[in-house]
């Protein structure tokens, strides 16, 4: 690395997990990885319900934070970010949110819109070596998902709508194992919020017409490269040049959908604390697919976190 290089820490707050990356960023603005970890926090936890968060998950979020600032500390890293996504800008009582992070690293998150939520996921996935000039990326949260339609540098169309996984498992109830007849349930709800939005569906499907692929950002994307590839370990080539054809990612989600979920916490490459929501998230892509006719889902693991360290 050049000797202008530093190292920074960028922290995401999300629906679901708790994401960081501490990296080695130098003067041609390439990343050098040094520490990256997910943990679950549930923050969004009964919020679609109560429209507030629950107090021991906002504690059990500031704890983790607090623990990834110290080993970021130990790898010298002088400088950090912290942003929240989806469920803190759901919530009512987003001010106590805020103060209980401040409280463990002595600065506020930004409670970041959605619409600067999806430019920092594009400018992340086009740091990916080997991808098309014009891409079409979607980033299934938790709470929300990114939709971007870009041609090299800069996206055509953009837009952040409430549609994630937790989200949608809180919408309705499903049997263990959901079955064949749940996966549908979940894909109708999926198309039926993609056509009820006029900006989203003729937008969507005005700017990926002539497209045949779509890059998935986010945990169910590299969980679901995981379990195909029968494996825990995060290797970051080997997820990032997976291709999952349609009817491949189909045969997965019916996979994930028949078992129940003691076994589907006993998966490989599928944290076991995920295995209740993650076929929602690989449902959500089937249903993106089935939609918009897209022929091949593209993995990748920058996002986010990568567009905010690079900014």
């Amino acid at each position: 690395m050049a000797e202008e290089s530093q190292v920074r820490t960028v922290i995401d707050i999300g629906t679901n997990s708790v994401k960081v990356l501490v990296a080695r960023i130098d003067n041609q603005q390439q990343i050098e990885p040094l520490f990256e970890r997910s943990t679950q926090t549930r923050l969004g936890r009964g919020l679609y319900e109560t429209k507030r968060l629950r107090p021991d998950a906002i504690a059990r979020t500031a704890e983790v934070i607090e623990g990834f600032l110290s080993t970021a500390s130990t790898l010298n890293s002088p400088s950090f970010k912290i942003i929240a996504t989806s469920a803190a800008r759901d919530a009512e009582n987003h001010e106590e949110f805020r103060k209980a992070i401040a409280d463990v690293s002595g600065q506020e998150p930004e409670i970041i819109s959605g619409e600067r939520e999806a430019a920092l996921v594009y400018r992340g996935v086009r740091s990916q070596p080997g991808l098309a000039d014009t891409i079409f990326v979607a980033d299934v949260g938790g709470g929300s998902t990114e939709f971007i339609i870009g041609q090299d540098e800069q996206p055509n169309f953009s837009i952040s709508v409430p549609l994630g996984s937790v989200r949608t498992m809180s919408t309705a109830s499903f049997d263990d194992p959901p079955g064949t007849a749940g996966l549908e349930q979940c894909c109708d709800l999926v198309r039926q919020f993609l056509r009820s939005e006029p900006i989203v569906s003729s937008g969507l499907h005005q700017e990926a017409a002539d497209l045949s692929d779509i890059v998935g950002v986010g945990g169910t994307t590299t969980f679901l490269a995981r379990m195909y590839h029968e494996t825990d370990e995060f290797d970051r080539a080997q997820l990032e040049a997976t291709v999952f054809a349609r009817p491949l990612l189909r045969e997965l989600n019916e996979k994930l959908w028949n078992l129940p979920l003691a076994q589907r916490k006993e998966l490989r490459g599928i944290p076991a604390e995920r295995a209740d929501v993650i076929p929602f998230g690989a449902a959500i892509y089937l249903a993106i697919m089935e939609e918009l006719d897209l022929e091949r889902l593209l993995v990748s693991t920058r996002g986010i976190r990568t567009g905010l360290l690079l900014e």
